[in-house]
């Protein structure tokens, strides 16, 4: 089992990368929604971009609101612009939404540290859903 807490927060540059393709993967074979009638990015909704005074971090916060029809688990990344140019990304695991509920996330994007003075600019990058128990039946 992945455990939310291991997906969040700060993680160094040289950790990133591999991090990555490894949950990609656990999102693939729970069988990820490529539902065109309510896709995954509609059920994600950022609603704050801000950096974080003491860290000098951007710290994203955002909600999921499952439209599938089964308790869903998301996986969100977020990259964060400033002065036009990408300086972080950042990605978390929302996990086990029931159909119809909403659950808030919070992203502390890992990348440069960000200057005093700067507004950052918080975009979706991507978002996988999947069934929170892959084995579950009807």
């Amino acid at each position: 089992m992945v455990d939310a807490d291991m997906l969040t927060g700060w993680v160094p540059a040289t950790c990133a990368r591999p991090l990555i393709p490894i949950v990609v993967v656990i999102a693939a074979a729970a069988g990820c929604s490529t539902n065109t009638d309510h896709p995954p990015a509609d059920d994600i909704h950022i609603s704050g971009c801000h950096i974080d005074l003491g860290s000098r971090r951007v710290v994203v916060t955002g909600t999921a609101v499952n439209s599938s029809s089964r308790r869903s688990d998301y996986l969100v990344w977020v990259d964060v612009a400033a002065n036009d140019s990408k300086i972080e990304t950042g990605f978390t695991l929302v996990p086990s939404v029931d159909p119809g509920m909403r659950k808030a996330f919070t992203i502390k994007a890992f990348g440069a540290t960000v200057p005093s003075g700067t507004s950052p600019h918080c975009t979706l990058n991507g978002v996988s859903r999947g069934p929170s128990d892959p084995f579950e039946r009807d």
